[in-house]
């Protein structure tokens, strides 16, 4: 059994989320840009977690049970990183340095959560007639 209408929606909307907050940070030239690499490393590397996502993604909804801790990993990082955006910008723990991201931060920080509690608490196991395990 795939996930649930409600998690799907959380999935793609914390998706787009990420995706929004990746362009916040090229457009106002994050500081760890440079410290990365460039911003061709910096998109590399997020070009990288995005295979990574889309990946947990696929498996999630073919059912893999593993790819709900997949999930449950990736929307634990979206919320400290939203989280870590929004009080870096407050508290102006980089005075003189770019710390853009805040704003996608706000909704990585309320749809991270709201992933993880729509999540399966276990994934059962549960076998497709191909052996496949399936999420119940």
């Amino acid at each position: 059994m795939p996930l649930q209408r409600r998690t799907t929606v959380l999935v793609l909307l914390l998706l787009a989320l990420h995706l929004a907050h990746v362009g916040e940070e090229i457009v106002g030239r994050l500081f760890l840009i440079d410290k990365l690499g460039g911003l061709v490393s910096f998109i590399a590397v997020n070009a990288f977690f995005l295979a990574v996502i889309l990946a947990l993604i696929a498996a999630s909804w073919r059912g893999r049970r593993w790819s709900i801790t997949g999930l449950r990993i990736w929307a634990i990082v979206e919320t400290i990183n939203g989280a870590g955006h929004i009080v870096a910008t407050r508290l102006d723990w980089f005075e003189r340095l770019s710390t853009p991201g805040w704003i996608s931060g706000i909704g990585l920080l309320i749809v991270g959560p709201l992933l993880l509690l729509s999540l399966p608490k276990r994934a059962v196991e549960n076998r497709e007639p191909g052996g496949e395990d399936v999420l119940g």
